[in-house]
């Protein structure tokens, strides 16, 4: 009788979880749509390197074969339009200023709907729409491409029919109403129009130019990490490049498999991968050297220590390091984290690059344990192939992360 309480029990908390938290709670508070994602809590809206390290450990003794996911075919949305949502964090004054500027233009786009009192879409809807659009919006779609305009206004007027009835609040699957989702439909193709609205598309367009190379690094941190912490890392079709997706079912679209062979059988350099950033394949670089280099050490990965790296000096918050360590296998893993001003401050047209001298004093210290008996004084980059230096235990993160926002040395 305990083993059948514990399995109908064990039965239960996932689909409730399901239904309750992600197709409902998820519809319905939307304070930072990139921590409404399966599997996360909202309510934990960060935290801080040594929380992290804790948990990455937790997770290495008790499930150390456990899956690696940041995408699925049932994400709310994709990894990459998640990464960029996050800098709405770090440009908070900005983002609501341009909310507030948006919501009172876009007041004359509204109508009531049936007997509710107020204007469709509400608020919350409304604010969930803007995050959608700055998290879906592709990279290569300028104001003067009305059709793909079209096919995205497409695309987020499903999204939202689905985002209203999952809600439960003023429509639902199995009580729709018609006239809010047919106003809040409404809303969504005017505030897409070129004609009608584009001051709202030329600033929108604007400002994911801008914040767009910051949430490019997020990605390729959040790539990395999942491919290099205790786990077994997934990768789910299509996500070797960027992955803007909404959810089910436009994050099930046919996957373009001819890119990604052409790829394969290219080989850019560094600068080349940073400069081209916007067509995806600085990530299908990233994932494709990385997991080569995984199954060239894979006792290092499955089986490896992790071991927390200290980051000191000037940046040391923006910086987030850690080593696996198997017999006399190595590897050490830097990436950026919260460094969207360091990002924008770049250059005029913002890439993925963080500037040598905004690193200033910053190093990652190696414990002695990874350094005694060893006479090198450079490690190599798994992802560039160049060498980094290491003096006196330590790793310059300017030279680390010199031609790639992230780094994998060995």
């Amino acid at each position: 009788m305990r083993l059948q309480a514990i399995r109908r029990f064990q039965q239960l908390t996932s689909p409730l979880a399901a239904k309750s938290v992600e197709d409902t709670g998820f519809y319905r508070y939307g304070r930072l749509l990139s921590r409404n994602e399966v599997g996360a809590d909202p309510a934990i809206f960060s935290m801080e390197s040594d929380e992290f390290h804790q948990r990455v450990q937790g997770r290495a003794e008790s499930f150390p074969l456990a899956l690696l996911a940041t995408a699925t075919h049932d994400h709310k949305r994709g990894e990459d339009g998640r990464a960029r949502l996050a800098v709405l964090s770090e440009r908070a004054a900005e983002w609501e200023a341009l909310v507030t500027r948006w919501s009172e233009r876009h007041a004359a786009f509204k109508r009531k709907a049936g007997e509710e009192p107020a204007p469709s879409p509400l608020p919350a809807d409304e604010y969930m729409l803007y995050q959608s659009l700055i998290g879906a919006w592709p990279l290569d779609l300028s104001v003067n491409d009305e059709e793909g305009i079209r096919e995205l206004a497409g695309r987020l007027s499903d999204w939202q029919t689905k985002s209203l009835r999952e809600a439960k609040q003023q429509s639902s699957w199995v009580t729709p109403d018609d006239s809010y989702e047919k106003a809040c439909n409404g809303f969504l193709f005017q505030i897409l129009d070129p004609q009608a609205n584009a001051d709202t598309l030329l600033e929108l367009i604007e400002f994911i130019n801008r914040i767009g190379p910051a949430g490019a690094v997020n990605s390729l941190a959040q790539t990395l990490l999942r491919m290099t912490i205790p786990g077994v890392p997934d990768l789910y079709q299509g996500t070797e490049m960027w992955d803007f997706s909404l959810v089910d079912p436009d994050n099930r679209r046919p996957v373009d498999f001819a890119l990604r062979k052409q790829a394969v059988g290219e080989s850019l350099a560094a600068k080349g991968l940073v400069d081209h950033w916007r067509d995806g394949r600085i990530k299908f670089e990233v994932v494709r050297r990385t997991l080569n280099f995984r199954k060239q050490h894979e006792a290092l990965f499955l089986e490896g220590d992790y071991m927390p790296l200290t980051v000191e000096g000037s940046e040391s918050q923006h910086v987030f390091a850690f080593a696996r360590k198997h017999g006399d296998s190595l590897a050490i893993v830097i990436v950026p984290h919260r460094v969207a001003t360091m990002v924008l401050g770049t250059n005029e047209d913002p890439t993925p690059r963080i500037a040598a001298e905004k690193w200033g004093d910053t190093v990652v210290c190696l414990p002695e344990s990874l350094t005694a008996g060893s006479a090198a004084q450079a490690f190599r980059s798994v992802l560039t192939d160049g060498a980094c230096p290491v003096a006196e235990g330590r790793i310059r993160v300017a030279d680390a992360l010199a031609d790639l926002p992230v780094a994998l040395l060995a």
